[in-house]
């Protein structure tokens, strides 16, 4: 029987090569993964999702306050002509104007997101004054991603917010007789932010160097008023920013589903009409009900993501016209 040989020995400089081929393919394994799974940015919200899927298990999302005739009517989708400086939208008995500066423009899309920060940063802390020490602490407490592009987005933002005046009417008729109020305000008197001239500054602290917001006092009152209250998951909303139309979408139906009455397992929303979800998404511009039926089918799956316990199904009536289907559910966190 012949013996085993025994295994040769590699030199020293044959060992350096293997090592550094076996390097060379667990970096290229590596660059292949992040390749198949996305980009930090991509990465950075499945992380996100995944904290909140985690929070709404156990009911610990943070909740935000907004005035429900702002969220019922909202402001354009998309970003409106440079000449578009008023803005009219209505959801049944309740009608906003928003009327733009013409140096800042009208607010948009995602601009929802601050007045939505503000109203529930003075409502928390019981202040009218906002105050927050670095653009990166505004991001975090805002749910965003703490880098410059985003920090710009948001201080313009603000300044759209600040530009516009707000007005919004409710009406309601009991008895024969018609009850109708008003509320005209602007949403911020004063703000002072530090920041670069290109904006990018997120960690521009010190004591000297103090960011504030104050609201005016009719923007305060109505984040304190009981019955104009619209409670929002602000983390939710912050993962679905990226997509404003999602975005929106998940405030109404999160609004809508707590509004369900208690006996009923379910709620209608038609999609276009005088009080469709078009008008009310600021989003009339789809005139055809079959591309307007696949955004929305698109905006639900993106919604499903972070919110899978809410199922919501488009169905067709009998009078040919679409409704969305939505179940009575109360928002999953704590003030």
């Amino acid at each position: 029987m012949l013996p085993t040989p025994e295994p040769r020995k590699p030199e020293a400089n044959e060992t350096r090569h293997c090592h550094a081929d076996s390097s060379a393919i667990v970096a290229r394994k590596e660059a292949q993964l992040k390749k198949k799974i996305g980009t930090p940015q991509q990465l950075n919200k499945l992380d996100k999702i995944e904290l909140i899927l985690g929070k709404r298990e156990v009911n610990r999302l943070d909740l935000g306050v907004v005035p429900r005739p702002v969220l019922r009517c909202g402001i354009p989708l998309q970003k409106p002509a440079e000449d578009y400086l008023v803005h009219t939208s209505r959801d049944g008995n309740c009608e906003l104007n928003v009327e733009a500066s013409p140096r800042y423009g009208m607010p948009f899309g995602r601009d929802l997101i601050t007045p939505l920060w503000l109203f529930s940063e003075a409502y928390a802390q019981k202040s009218r004054t906002v105050r927050f020490h670095s653009g990166r602490a505004m991001l975090r407490s805002m749910g965003l991603n703490e880098d410059g592009r985003t920090f710009k987005w948001v201080t313009g933002s603000i300044e759209r917010n600040f530009g516009a005046t707000w007005e919004f009417t409710i009406q309601q008729e009991l008895m024969g007789r018609i009850r109708r109020e008003r509320h005209y305000f602007r949403l911020v008197s004063s703000a002072v932010l530090w920041f670069t001239p290109n904006r990018n500054q997120l960690d521009f602290e010190g004591e000297g160097f103090q960011n504030a917001i104050t609201l005016t006092e009719e923007a305060y009152a109505l984040a304190q008023k009981r019955g104009y209250q619209a409670r929002l998951e602000i983390e939710t909303v912050a993962a679905l920013s990226h997509s404003p139309g999602a975005m929106r979408l998940f405030m109404l139906l999160r609004d809508r589903c707590a509004q369900v009455p208690e006996h009923k397992s379910h709620g209608w929303i038609p999609l276009t009409g005088p009080a469709g979800l078009d008008i009310e998404m600021g989003a009339a511009k789809y005139t055809e009900q079959r591309k307007w039926r696949v955004k929305v089918k698109k905006w639900l799956e993106e919604i499903g993501r972070v919110w899978p316990e809410c199922p919501t199904e488009i169905h067709e009536g009998k009078d040919g016209f679409y409704r969305l289907q939505i179940p009575r559910c109360l928002p999953a966190g704590r003030e």
